[in-house]
């Protein structure tokens, strides 16, 4: 009598515990339905030595996330990703997002560290919301994905898009 009934004891906390942990886990794996901006502490390879990281937020309508930079030498650089449904939504948001830009620096194909097209790759310059000023841009796609790059630096944009890319 007694096995029994510890038999039953070990069989329902074991689905107890399982139902559990499967609920955990469509919830780490279910996108939140939520619209908002979720702060986020940065992990991983999101982290570089070079610049020091103000902040990481994530969410809003496309699920994206940006991080806020500071170089060696106090000129801020942002980086941020936006996930869509495909590549040609990606390309179709580019666009949209050059609509607003004052001048097209460079314009061209995003290639991988193999030389294989990946998507399209654009250096622009919007105007700023301090009077007189450009801010530089640099947007690309790959895949299914629109990254940017932002700062007041043409020369510090480069340079991050080379290390912060590099071996992906």
């Amino acid at each position: 009598m007694r096995t029994r009934a510890a038999r039953v004891i070990v069989i329902v906390l074991t689905l107890l515990i399982g139902v559990a942990i499967a609920g955990e886990l469509v919830f780490l794996f279910m996108p939140s339905k939520k619209l908002g901006v979720y702060l986020v502490k940065p992990v991983g390879r999101i982290s570089q030595s070079k610049y020091k990281v103000l902040g990481h937020a994530c969410g809003g309508s496309y699920y994206s996330y940006t991080t806020g930079y500071e170089a060696p030498d106090g000129v801020m650089i942002s980086e941020s990703l936006a996930p869509f449904s495909s590549a040609s939504r990606a390309k179709r948001e580019l666009q949209k997002r050059l609509k607003d830009a004052a001048s097209i620096i460079e314009r061209g194909a995003k290639y991988d560290d193999n030389g294989r097209e990946i998507g399209e790759r654009v250096m622009a310059l919007f105007n700023s919301k301090e009077e007189g000023r450009k801010v530089a841009i640099l947007l690309w796609t790959e895949k299914d994905n629109m990254y940017e790059i932002e700062s007041f630096s043409i020369s510090h944009i480069l340079e991050f898009e080379q290390t912060r890319f590099i071996n992906r």
